[in-house]
């Protein structure tokens, strides 16, 4: 299990870190996911962080409605 951080703040975990990275990326690439937000694996702790400017979010969906929409994706 790898903890995911929101903007510094633990938002929750996921099973298999490479794979929910990938699929951040993916979203991303395909303009579901603001291109403004930033992902980062720390290979040594196996965590995720996930940075966002709130001001750079659809304006229907805030960073927490983002984040576990992701999560409870995969």
């Amino acid at each position: 299990m790898s903890d995911v951080y929101l903007n510094g703040s633990f938002a929750g975990t996921v099973k298999g870190s490479k794979e929910f990275l990938e699929h951040l990326i993916t979203e991303r690439r395909k303009g579901r996911i603001n291109n403004n937000v930033n992902v980062l694996h720390d290979s040594q702790t196996d965590d995720i962080h996930v940075a966002v400017s709130y001001t750079h979010l659809r304006a229907h969906e805030t960073v927490l409605d983002l984040v576990c929409r992701l999560l409870l994706e995969k």
